[in-house]
């Protein structure tokens, strides 16, 4: 998948693709589509089926290591971008905003990440609503706690790089709370749940 991105980006002048966009269309007022269908060409030309194909054998959006059963018919997909609709939060992607035609949320051009080998880019999240193509289950705003892999879970990081990590040590190691360089409040009683650290753009928070 870090392929697949930096594929998107270099046709797009080093942005990434959004992490969400909805569509208010004649045919279908409530069209959402997440990042996984924004990047779903790219993929295919790097060697993956189409995301329809819901078999357990596509390795770009399922981990084999994910067995939480999904809700609704459509495939499994074991990741999320991070962001949230904290609009004080400088994650890799951008908080939503609200357009004529819904929300959007903008993917960050590459020159933004001041640390690439120290923020995460997307995270493993398997959960019962995380499917392919929809708005449940897409994003995360801090590590997740239901794991797959012992006690830890895998996460790819601007840079192209995927290392194994224990949630707590993807976030601040610093001692809290203080003030980032971009004017977030990190805080302890939020470590987890609004992280800076490996969350965050900024360097050495």
């Amino acid at each position: 998948m870090g392929l697949v991105f930096m594929m998107y980006a270099q046709d797009y002048d080093e942005k990434f693709c959004p992490g969400e966009g909805q569509f208010n269309l004649p045919s279908n007022p409530n069209a959402t589509v997440a990042w996984d269908t924004y990047t779903e060409p790219y993929a295919i030309k790097a060697g993956a089926k189409f995301y329809g194909d819901t078999s357990a054998n596509n390795p770009f959006l399922r981990c084999p290591s994910d067995a939480v059963a999904r809700t609704g018919g459509s495939g499994i997909r074991s990741y999320a971008v991070p962001w949230t609709y904290d609009g004080n939060r400088n994650l890799a992607w951008k908080p939503a905003v609200t357009l004529p035609g819904g929300n959007y949320s903008e993917g960050r051009v590459l020159p933004e990440f001041s640390d690439a080998g120290g923020t995460i880019l997307l995270a493993e999240y398997p959960t019962a609503g995380n499917r392919l193509a929809t708005n449940l289950g897409y994003r995360v705003a801090g590590p997740n706690t239901s794991l797959i892999h012992f006690d830890g879970a895998n996460y790819l990081f601007v840079d192209g790089h995927v290392k194994w990590l224990r949630p707590a040590s993807t976030a601040s190691q610093k001692t809290l709370p203080f003030t980032n360089a971009d004017g977030f409040n990190c805080q302890a009683s939020n470590r987890l749940s609004s992280p800076c650290g490996m969350w965050t753009i900024t360097a050495d928070d």
